[in-house]
């Protein structure tokens, strides 16, 4: 039994792994894809598919779903996590690993645009946004943020019903804030790939320690 559960580890373990290698590669690709001024054919087809006209119903609908992804949003959901996961939980190490994580996405997606410095879109961004491109803190950052504190609660819930649409709601919030940036023209659409890539790395990073770490904070 111990040898089965073992080898079901390590394989697991090969799978993670092999995971992040591939998004990383994609990344990589990314990056190397940006390096020249001219617009990427990608960025051009799925920005024209994804824009939307100004102040349409569904341009405010975005607007609105980008606060998710900004720093207020990410900061108002990390505070009701802590809230949440020390009173109803007492989950001191799923606090101090969303914290930590977001905190290094955060710092992560700084270095990344200072090294590649792409200029956002030229197509006057409704949203007010200062700095470069890629990749995407939204999809980055928010991907970390929402995507562990989804598992976070799913991580603790034992209904299975209840496990699955917590999860779908989580999953579907992170593409729509990926999706805002690119129809709000806040970024191109490989910025935001690029961001899901490194973010989905971390997530799987961080649910691995989750699980793994000791649970000595718990011990309270």
């Amino acid at each position: 039994m111990n040898i089965k559960s073992k080898l079901k580890g390590n394989l697991s373990l090969i799978v993670v792994i092999a995971l992040c290698v591939v998004m990383g590669l994609i990344f990589l690709l990314l990056a190397n894809m940006i390096k020249g001024t001219e617009l990427l054919l990608i960025d051009k087809v799925i920005s024209d598919i994804f824009i939307v006209e100004h102040q349409s119903l569904i341009f405010k609908m975005f607007e609105f779903i980008a606060w998710f992804g900004s720093t207020t949003g990410i900061v108002t959901l990390v505070v009701v996590m802590i809230i949440f996961l020390r009173l109803k939980y007492r989950d001191f190490k799923g606090i101090i690993l969303l914290v930590i994580m977001v905190l290094f996405s955060n710092v992560l997606n700084k270095m990344l645009k200072e090294f590649f410095q792409r200029e956002r879109p030229d197509i006057h961004p409704a949203i007010q946004e200062g700095g470069f491109s890629f990749p995407s803190g939204g999809a980055l950052i928010g991907l970390v943020a929402y995507g562990l504190a989804t598992y976070l609660i799913v991580h603790k819930r034992t209904v299975l019903k209840e496990k699955i649409i917590i999860g779908f709601c989580g999953g579907v919030l992170i593409m729509l804030i990926g999706i805002s940036r690119i129809a709000l023209g806040a970024h191109f659409p490989t910025d935001v790939i690029a961001g899901h890539m490194l973010g989905l790395i971390l997530l799987i990073l961080a649910i691995y320690l989750h699980n793994y770490i000791p649970n000595t904070f718990l011990k309270k």
